[in-house]
């Protein structure tokens, strides 16, 4: 890892300062937990499930910042937290997670914390179901970017993904995160596509 890459981890750790925990008891808890270890850039995945609308021009697109040289650690940093997009993003995701992990993983808590249009998705679980956890978080891919985030501890894992700037109204990044959700389990359900999970996929529902 190079120094730029040390600074950008660093910075990371300190700067992601709170995220909205989803947890299955006690019911529809939402509290505060500390920042994620943090960010370092594996390659990118791309996403399958592009959203249909066209951006806005002139519209905020955080892969210009990729092209223009920055890691996804420190394009998430210079974001601003957008309060419209930004809590509707995290309430989406997180309660759709939630039911996810709470029939395969429910020992897990999620939290996920956005800013203009990236989000960094945390999941605790005890440590031999972090690997599954973190699958099942991952079932969809969220934009054009999602890359890993590794830590010290065996109990945590974390994501961060960069949206689509077709997304930037939290209302529709939440509607279609919703159907890609839907699409994505019937096109396993019906053999379209293989399950990317490590178990049968029949516990998850719509």
């Amino acid at each position: 890892m190079t120094s730029r890459s040390v600074v950008v981890v660093g910075v990371l750790v300190v700067a992601v300062a709170a995220f909205v925990v989803f947890r299955a008891s006690p019911p529809a808890a939402t509290v505060l937990s500390r920042s994620p270890d943090a960010a370092r850039s594996p390659a990118p995945t791309q996403s399958p499930l592009a959203p249909p609308l066209p951006p806005a021009a002139g519209a905020y697109d955080p892969m210009d910042r990729i092209r223009a040289g920055l890691s996804p650690g420190q394009v998430f940093l210079q974001e601003p937290r957008d309060p419209d997009w930004a809590p509707a993003a995290e309430a989406a995701l997180g309660a759709r997670m939630l039911r996810d992990l709470g029939a395969l993983v429910p020992e897990a808590r999620v939290g996920v914390t956005c800013r203009t249009l990236s989000c960094v998705i945390q999941v605790d679980a005890p440590a031999p179901k972090v690997a599954l956890a973190m699958e099942v978080v991952k079932l969809v891919t969220l934009g054009p970017m999602m890359v890993d985030v590794p830590g010290e501890r065996q109990d945590r894992g974390q994501v961060l993904f960069l949206g689509d700037p077709r997304m930037a109204d939290g209302g529709q990044f939440s509607a279609w995160y919703a159907g890609a959700h839907r699409r994505t389990l019937e096109d396993i359900k019906t053999g379209k596509r293989p399950n990317p999970l490590s178990v049968p996929i029949a516990p998850l529902g719509d």
